[in-house]
């Protein structure tokens, strides 16, 4: 039982990790946004589902606007109470993969 709960903790301390870090990389990014084929991208390794589903979680809170730029892709702009998380947590600058 304690190896359950000591694992649904971790798991969750893994998705707000990804969370910030999908905030931090919009900061970044600023009034240009990111688009999710780079989010996807700056994020290999991560299972893009659960990438997407903080990405519409943080929607959902208001923390970032998507924007449709085609069939299947949306741009991610931070919004005001977004930056507001990402200065706050004194998290402004994160260290993404870069494409290769």
């Amino acid at each position: 039982m304690v190896d359950a709960v000591l694992a649904k903790s971790l798991a969750r301390a893994q998705v707000n990790i990804l969370a910030e870090r999908v905030l931090g990389f919009a900061h970044r990014r600023g009034p240009v946004g990111v688009t999710t084929n780079e989010i996807l991208t700056a994020f290999r390794g991560t299972d893009p589902g659960a990438l997407m589903t903080e990405v519409h979680a943080l929607e959902r809170l208001r923390y970032v606007v998507l924007e449709a730029i085609g069939p299947a892709a949306f741009k991610i702009t931070i919004t005001p109470d977004g930056e507001a998380i990402v200065i706050r947590s004194g998290r402004e600058d994160f260290v993404t993969e870069e494409p290769t």
